[in-house]
């Protein structure tokens, strides 16, 4: 039920004799025992261990502060590992191949959508990003992109009057207007056309 570990070690190192504690448990704590011993094992993964531990809190009913006491682990630990299976299959996956380690995967967890974080643990499996790297990146796909400003309404002033010296000048006119202030552009494509506009405005001077 437990113990085997320490059984085979000290097989190894030539003991016959070895000390042992002998208990009458229920099938309950035969399971909690059990499954205890199984996550003080070396050889688990970071997905491993954080699944042990919820199969323990959920068959046991243990809250994180009682199962972190029984795994000899701070609560935060426990609630980090647990974290851990927040994230999507894939990373995962990437997680327990050794694609990614658990210090990226911690990164990744700061990103808000699940499709953002299958990005960035990709990225950061295929470049090889150490977790400084990993960070910089996940800073940058979590900004959002800036959405385009829209143009502001200049309302049928503006437009009547760009429309109006248009067809007067026979040219191109553009008129930027805010506030009752603006500016009036006029453009010209030769001299000629340049003397043509200063003479019209001439005329309407001398009538004025």
């Amino acid at each position: 039920m437990a113990g085997e570990r320490r059984w085979r070690a000290c097989r190894m190192a030539g003991l016959n004799d070895v000390p042992v504690v002998i208990k009458e448990v229920s099938d309950e704590q035969a399971m909690e025992l059990a499954l205890v011993e199984n996550l003080q094992r070396e050889d688990l993964d970071p997905v491993e261990e954080a699944t042990g531990i919820r199969e323990l809190m959920t068959r046991c009913g243990l809250t994180q502060e009682q199962a972190a006491q029984k795994l000899g682990k701070s609560r935060s630990a426990l609630a980090n590992s647990l974290r851990l299976l927040n994230l999507p299959e894939n990373v995962l996956e990437l997680l327990k191949s050794g694609f990614i380690n658990i210090g990226h995967a911690k990164v990744i967890l700061s990103l808000p959508t699940p499709e953002l974080q299958e990005q960035a643990a990709q990225i950061i499996a295929d470049n090889q990003l150490n977790v400084r790297q990993a960070e910089a990146l996940c800073k940058k796909l979590a900004k959002p992109a800036k959405e385009p400003r829209e143009p502001q309404p200049r309302g049928t002033l503006p437009v009547e009057v760009e429309e109006s010296l248009k067809q007067v000048l026979g040219s191109e006119v553009n008129v930027a207007y805010h506030d009752g202030k603006g500016r009036l552009t006029v453009h010209f494509y030769s001299d000629e056309q340049l003397r043509a506009f200063a003479n019209l405005l001439g005329q309407y001077q001398n009538e004025e």
